[in-house]
């Protein structure tokens, strides 16, 4: 093989992988964190946690500090319509994936048309922190999401 033909080699393999690591971004805050399948900027994202006990009232109780999501327009403005595609997860812990299996456990976030909180239609994302996995379910605010079980 030619010089050439290495050093083409080379650069299609480090391009394929820069491609691949701007495709998708993962933010994570301890045990929690959003997955944006097509990428986004750091610099507009800010996740930051709630203790539970100040989240405001919910028909569940919190398992853990609630995540707080909000993504920054270039103006500075907040944004609380997604217009990507924007995961909000938490590693289970074993109590946690047992309650959901009962089906007394999912994510919930407080809903800013009437601020009410609801439950956010939750999978589990099996091969993703074993034993317990991860639950995950689609944004469709930007808001605070908690893991929550029936009071």
């Amino acid at each position: 093989m030619s010089t050439k033909m290495r050093l083409f080699s080379v650069i299609s393999i480090l391009l394929a992988l820069a491609v691949a690591y701007i495709t998708s971004t993962n933010y994570e805050i301890g045990r929690q964190g959003i997955y944006i399948p097509n990428g986004f900027d750091p610099n507009y994202v800010k996740l930051t946690t709630v203790n539970a006990g100040n989240a405001g009232y919910a028909p569940v109780k919190f398992s853990r500090s609630v995540l707080r999501l909000h993504f920054i327009s270039s103006s500075g403005n907040t944004i609380n319509t997604p217009y990507i595609m924007t995961y909000v997860y938490f590693t289970l812990k074993p109590w946690e994936r047992k309650e959901y299996d009962k089906g007394t456990a999912g994510i919930y976030y407080l809903d800013l048309t009437d601020n009410n909180w609801k439950q956010c239609p939750s999978v589990i994302i099996t091969g993703k922190n074993l034993p317990n996995g991860r639950i995950a379910c689609l944004a469709t605010q930007y808001t605070l999401f908690g893991v929550g079980y029936n009071r």
